[in-house]
This record gives structure tokens, C-alpha cells and sequence, in this order.
């Protein structure tokens, strides 16, 4: 069976000229198609400040912050000529309107999480600023029955068996554990240091 694999690209590695490059290589690693997340990084930093400063309302930030996630996916997609964008609810690779030579999609997260909630679905995640890139790329995950998640940071996990301990550390959100914990079969859930060479890697 070939796996099916979620990449999470973290909003921290946006600052960083040599992500494309980088990413590039990392994703000739692996084999089968895979969707990309992207964080929203300062884009969504500046969202934050604003809800701080104006004390707008957790469910309308959540999906500002979304939407400034999709602002991030079309700048990475921009740079990376092997990737397609995605807009769509099921995983790209079982569309049906795409071509076989395309294995990899940058994921507008915005028109899922709409997607779910017009067709009566959901997300099933808090909306409000304890979600971020990590557990929506988690929830995909398992909604599309990936076997890997890929969580790419600019840093180690505290922990290589505790996701309470990360989250406590802001590896990951605080939504994360619960989640994973409430998943009967959850992906392979493997943390990668980009900025490190060689690359480390952590399967929690």
C-alpha cells in the first residue's frame, strides 16, 4: 500500500529564503502524494495582535486566521513548480479531475473547513485561537485516512512520547493531544527539524 501523507509546514519556516529549496528535497524522501499545510506565520501573528488590540471574536478570528492560511499555501505554491494548489473537501489524489503526474497539492484550508460546514460536516475542532495548523492538519489527516502526518518545524519536540509535554512547550497547539488521543487510529505522526542538516526526525 502506497501511504497517503498530510505535510504540515510551519508558519515558523516562512522566514526562511531556503524553505523551497529545502522542502523540495525533503519531499523527494518520501513516496506517495501528499497534501501540504502551510501555517499562517506572521500573516497570522498580525491577525492575532489585532484580535488583542480590538477584542474581535474567537470564531470570526478562527476563520480570518484560516483565510490568511490560504494567503500562505498560494505564496509556497508560488515557489514550489512541482505542487499544485488545492481548493477541494476529499484528498486531491482521489478527485478524479487531476493528472497522475501530480503527487503534490498545497491545501487552501479555508474551502475545506467551509466545505465541511456547507455540507453539513465539520471539522470537528474548537474555533477559536487553541486551534492551529497542527490540529487542522491532524483533523485532515484523519478525515482523508492518511497513514503519515509530517509536522515540519524550525525545532525539536521536548518530548518523543508525551504530547502533553509538547504542547505545554508550544511544540504543538493545546488542542493536539486530545485530539490525537480521540482518534481511534491515528496517523504515524512523524516531527521534522527543516532548519537542521541533516534533518532530524521524531515519530511520537
Amino acid at each position: 500500500m502506497i501511504p497517503s501523507n498530510i505535510v504540515k509546514c510551519g508558519g515558523s519556516l516562512l522566514d526562511w529564503p531556503e524553505l523551497p529549496t529545502a522542502l523540495a528535497a525533503w519531499l523527494d524522501t518520501i513516496s506517495g502524494p501528499v497534501a501540504i499545510i502551510v501555517g499562517g506565520g506572521k500573516v497570522v501573528d498580525a491577525l492575532r495582535a489585532l484580535h488583542e488590540i480590538h477584542q474581535t471574536g474567537e470564531e470570526s478570528s478562527h476563520w480570518r486566521a484560516l483565510r490568511a492560511m490560504d494567503i500562505t499555501a498560494t505564496v509556497l505554491c508560488e515557489k514550489m513548480p512541482h505542487t499544485r494548489p488545492w481548493k477541494g473537501v476529499m484528498p486531491p489524489w482521489l478527485s478524479g479531475t487531476h493528472s497522475t503526474a501530480c503527487q503534490r497539492w498545497v491545501v487552501q484550508p479555508s474551502n475545506w473547513a467551509e466545505g465541511l460546514a456547507l455540507s453539513g460536516m465539520d471539522t470537528h475542532l474548537p474555533r477559536s485561537w487553541a486551534t492551529s495548523s497542527d490540529s487542522l492538519a491532524l483533523q485532515m489527516a484523519n478525515s482523508w485516512k492518511c497513514t503519515r502526518l509530517f509536522l515540519l518545524k524550525s525545532a525539536t519536540p521536548t518530548s518523543a512520547s508525551d504530547w502533553g509535554a509538547n504542547a505545554k512547550a508550544h511544540y504543538v497547539d493545546s488542542v493536539f493531544p486530545n485530539l490525537v488521543r480521540s482518534i481511534e487510529t491515528p496517523p504515524e505522526i512523524i516531527c521534522i527539524n527543516l532548519r537542521n542538516c541533516p534533518v532530524d526526525a521524531t515519530t511520537i
